[in-house]
C-alpha cells in the first residue's frame, strides 16, 4: 500500500478494502488501539471531549464496506474512552445516518452536504447531533445567512450548533461570534424537540 516513495495513498488503502480486506482489518486494529491510547492520553492531560474523524463518506466506500471495516471500532473505541466522543465524517454521509445512529459514539458532526433535516429525521435523537452552518457561509461572512441556518438548526434540535467541518482559515472572527451571538439570541427555549 506504498508509493515507491514511501508515502501511502488513499486509493491504495481503498482497493485494498476489495482486494486484501484482511489486510485493511489487521491495520484498522492496529490504528484503532493508537487512537484509543492517544484518546486517553488526550483526557488525561485535560481533554474534555474527544472527536475522531474519518473520511468514510459515500465518495469513498459504500455503506456495506462502511459498516464492515469501521463497525467494530465505532462499537468498541468509544467505550474505552474516559470521555464523551464525537464522530467526524466530511462529506455526504446521508446512506449511512442509521449506522452512525447506532454507533456508541455520543454525538455526530456532519457536513453541510448532510441537510439538517435529514440528519435528524435518520438519527432519531439516538445520537446527538453537531454542526449546521455551512463553511461557505461562514467565509462569505453575512450575518443574515448565518442567522438563517442558525435558527434552522436550532428550530431541528441540533444539539450543537456550529460549523460543519474544521474552519477554514479565511473566515472572518466576526462570523464566528455571529454563531455563537445568534444562538444566544434565540435562547434555550427556541429549541424544537426532535420528534
Amino acid at each position: 500500500m506504498a508509493s515507491g516513495d514511501g508515502d501511502v495513498h488513499i486509493e491504495d488503502f481503498l482497493t485494498s478494502m476489495v482486494t486484501d480486506p484482511d489486510k485493511v482489518k489487521k491495520i484498522t486494529e492496529i490504528f484503532k488501539e493508537l487512537c484509543i491510547s492517544f484518546a486517553n492520553a488526550q483526557v488525561e492531560a485535560g481533554a474534555d471531549v474527544i472527536l475522531f474523524g474519518n473520511v468514510g463518506n459515500r465518495e469513498f466506500c459504500s455503506p456495506e464496506m462502511f459498516r464492515d471495516f469501521v463497525g467494530d471500532v465505532f462499537d468498541e473505541a468509544p467505550m474505552r474512552i474516559n470521555a464523551p466522543t464525537i464522530l467526524h465524517i466530511c462529506g455526504d454521509t446521508s446512506d449511512r445516518l442509521d449506522f452512525i445512529a447506532d454507533s456508541n459514539f455520543d454525538c455526530f458532526h456532519f457536513d453541510s452536504k448532510v441537510e439538517a433535516s435529514f440528519a435528524r429525521e435518520k438519527t432519531r435523537g439516538k445520537i446527538s447531533l453537531a454542526g449546521g452552518v455551512s463553511n461557505i457561509t461562514l467565509m462569505e461572512g453575512q450575518k443574515e445567512d448565518i442567522a438563517r441556518q442558525v435558527i434552522t438548526a436550532t428550530k431541528l434540535g441540533i444539539d450543537l450548533i456550529g460549523p460543519e467541518c474544521s474552519i477554514p482559515l479565511q473566515t472572518p472572527l466576526s462570523a464566528l461570534k455571529a454563531i455563537s451571538a445568534e444562538v444566544r439570541k434565540r435562547g434555550p427555549n427556541a429549541r424544537k424537540e426532535p420528534q
